[in-house]
Order: C-alpha cells, then structure tokens, then sequence
C-alpha cells in the first residue's frame, strides 16, 4: 500500500497539534518554531489565524526570555545537552 502525499491543509494541522504538544511537555523552542512556520504560511488576508499565531509567537518568546534570564532554570532543550555532556 503506497502512502498518499500530505495536502497542506493537513500539514497545517499537524504543525498545530505537533507545536501544542511541544508547548504541553515545555519544549517551548520546538513550540516556537513550529508557530513561526504556521505564520509564515498563512496568507495576510486571514487575519484572525494570523493574530492567534502572533499571539502564541509572543507568548512563547516571552517566556523563552524569562527561563534564559533566570540563575536557576534550564531550558528543556538544553537539559538534554547537559546530560550528554556530563556522560561522556
């Protein structure tokens, strides 16, 4: 069984959820990059998609640059870096 392509609608759909679950477990970055994506292809003329997306863009940059000015918080993307680190 071939598998069919992936209409952009859906693809749209599954950066959505794919972005909500990053921003669910913390992945704020992952979340943040998947926004961007969806924003950037969102025609201008759909106004109301594209504020719903600058909103969670601010959100997320926000609370990106809270976590990188505070002592004792680690970004989730860069635990995984310092546990590689310190076993090796």
């Amino acid at each position: 069984m071939l598998c069919q392509p992936v209409s952009i609608a859906e693809k749209r759909e599954i950066k959505i959820k794919e972005a909500e679950i990053c921003l669910s477990m913390g992945l704020l970055n992952e979340a943040l990059n998947n926004y961007e994506w969806l924003l950037s292809g969102t025609p201008d003329q759909n106004v109301q998609t594209n504020q719903h997306f600058r909103g969670k863009i601010r959100y997320l940059k926000e609370e990106i640059d809270k976590l990188e000015q505070s002592d004792d918080s680690v970004l989730p993307t860069d635990i995984a870096e310092v546990f590689r680190v310190r076993v090796t």
